[in-house]
Formats: structure tokens, C-alpha cells, sequence
């Protein structure tokens, strides 16, 4: 979950739209689709991501196919059609992953017949409760949408019903596509729930929301800043194992370097050396490419 109308004004300041294309997208290979809700680029052959840079979030879902069938990890904000996009991009039998299951990450979900997230209790009841309109309002004020929405959505009834996972899935647990295998990690801290999804065969670290190139949130209520900072020092693990990072917000393709960064960003924080601002009621942590926001109240 990216950073919603609370920083709409600041938003609108500063024209936050003005600064796209980002720059990693240069280096992509764009793939043309109906929906203009979208930008779709090739990560590489079998990797492709759907970008949502007209909402503030900048969201982006994967799909990540084999030989037999291809994951969507994640399924947006809910505001285009994702369903349909796929269709259009792949003929594999789909199965939905979410990386967790905040609103911007499962808005499509109800689209499909499988879906399958972390045996996590607050990720799964999220998923069965849904997101009403009261809740999804503000994230399309107007400081946070540029693009023009698809005609057949409504902002004014937008909500993303309830979904019923299909699959629970576990630390360690492979996922099978023909030809190509993913690891599920569990990387809790962002929330409980959690997971990357590793591909060593093709050097590749899906890291939802547990790094992306932005603020890192840790101050939601079913964060926990202890767990973060375990997780991300685990995840430095990973980066002899994997060559770029495909995050679920602002831009596909990262370094895998970067998570030492991470780690000892985290660390700075915990120790009580780093520099904090306050920003809208949070204690804004700045570091180079990304940051970190927590409770002016978080015990660390």
C-alpha cells in the first residue's frame, strides 16, 4: 500500500504526475492494450508488468508465466478491467497470487476463479471482508488521479468486493508453472502476510511490498517495525541468488544491491541514529532511492 490522500495536498504541490515516466521504464520494451488504464512492459520474455501510473500509488501487478500456466501476482487497484488485460497478453490458465492484501493489491481478485495468498488470519479475513467505498474514496481524490478513468468505472461507487482464497500458501511452498519454478518466502513487517516470490532459475526477487523504491511503510497498525527490520536483513540473503528486484509499486526492475541498503537503513533506525522529519503525523526516515515511515508513538 502506497501512501493514500493524506499527502494529497503535498501531492498536488508538487505535481507528483509531472516527474513520469519514471526512468527505469526507458529501458523496457512497452506492450500496447485496450485498456488505457494500463502501461504494460516486457520485465523479460516470460515477465511482464502492468503499471497503474495514473493513481498516486503507481501499483504494479505481474504476470509471470511458464510453459503451462501463469501467476498474476496481484491484481491492482480495481479500477481498470485486469481480467481482460490478461486475456489479451497471455492464453496460460491464470492463477492469482497477492503478495498481501491490502486494497491496492487485490481489486481484481473477484475477477478470477483462484486465488491464493499467505495462511495468514489478517490476510484472509481482509480478503473475505472486502474494501467498501467509504474506505477507497479518498484514494481517488483528485491530487491522486491524473489519468482519466475507463468509462465503465464509477468513482463514485468505486469498492472491491469480498474474495475467498483458494490456496493458502507457506513459507518454502514452490509454485510449479512448466518450466519455471517460484519459491513463496514469507517476509512479514508491511503486514503479516507478506511473501516474495523468488525466482532462481531466472534471477528474479518479487518483492510486493516489502521493498520498493518509495517510502516503506511500517507504521500501519499490523505493522511491526521488529519484524521489518528481521525480514529485510534475511532478504540480503537472497542478493547473490538474484540480479534484479520486481517490486509492486513505481518501477519493475531494481538492482538486487539495493537490500543491503535496506538492511542497514533499518538498522540506523533501530539504533536511533537516523535522522527523522515529521511528516503528516509521521516520522519520515530519508534515505537514498526510498524511505521509511513510522508512528511519532512506534516503540522500536
Amino acid at each position: 500500500m502506497a501512501m493514500s490522500s493524506e499527502k494529497g495536498s503535498e501531492n498536488q504541490q508538487q505535481k507528483w504526475w509531472m516527474k513520469l515516466p519514471r526512468p527505469a521504464y526507458s529501458k523496457l520494451r512497452r506492450l500496447e492494450v485496450k485498456e488505457t488504464w494500463y502501461e504494460v512492459y516486457v520485465v523479460e520474455p516470460q515477465t511482464i508488468a502492468i503499471y497503474e501510473p495514473g493513481q498516486f500509488d503507481e501499483a504494479i501487478s505481474y504476470i509471470i508465466s511458464g510453459e503451462d500456466r501463469a501467476i498474476l501476482l496481484d491484481t491492482g487497484m480495481g479500477i481498470a478491467n485486469i481480467k481482460r488485460t490478461v486475456s489479451e497478453l497471455t492464453d496460460l490458465p491464470i492463477e492469482v497470487v497477492n503478495s498481501h492484501t491490502h486494497y491496492d493489491h487485490v481489486g481484481g481478485n473477484h475477477l478470477f476463479d483462484t486465488v491464493s495468498v499467505f495462511d495468514n488470519l489478517v490476510e484472509i479475513e481482509r480478503l473475505k471482508r472486502g474494501f467498501p467505498h467509504a474506505e477507497l474514496a479518498k484514494h481517488l481524490n483528485e491530487d491522486l488521479v491524473w489519468k482519466p478513468f475507463p468509462k465503465d468505472f464509477d468513482p463514485e461507487s468505486y469498492e472491491i468486493p469480498p474474495s475467498t482464497p483458494t490456496r493458502l500458501l507457506n513459507n518454502g511452498d514452490r509454485v510449479n508453472l512448466g518450466g519455471r519454478e517460484l519459491e513463496v518466502i514469507h517476509t512479514p513487517g508491511h503486514s503479516p502476510g507478506c511473501i516474495c516470490l523468488l525466482d532462481s532459475k531466472k534471477r528474479l526477487l518479487f518483492t510486493g511490498d516489502t521493498f520498493f523504491p518509495g517510502p516503506l511503510y511500517a507504521h500501519f497498525p499490523e505493522s511491526d517495525f521488529d519484524t521489518y527490520h528481521d525480514t529485510v536483513e534475511r532478504m540480503t540473503e537472497l542478493v547473490p541468488l538474484v540480479d534484479a528486484l520486481c517490486p509492486a509499486h513505481n518501477e519493475p526492475w531494481v538492482k538486487s544491491d539495493v537490500l543491503f541498503k535496506v538492511a542497514g537503513a533499518f538498522r540506523s533506525v533501530k539504533s536511533g541514529k537516523a535522522h527523522h522529519v515529521i511528516d503528516e503525523g509521521l516520522k519520515r526516515y530519508n534515505f537514498e532511492g526510498f524511505g521509511i515511515y513510522l508512528r511519532p508513538d512506534q516503540e522500536i
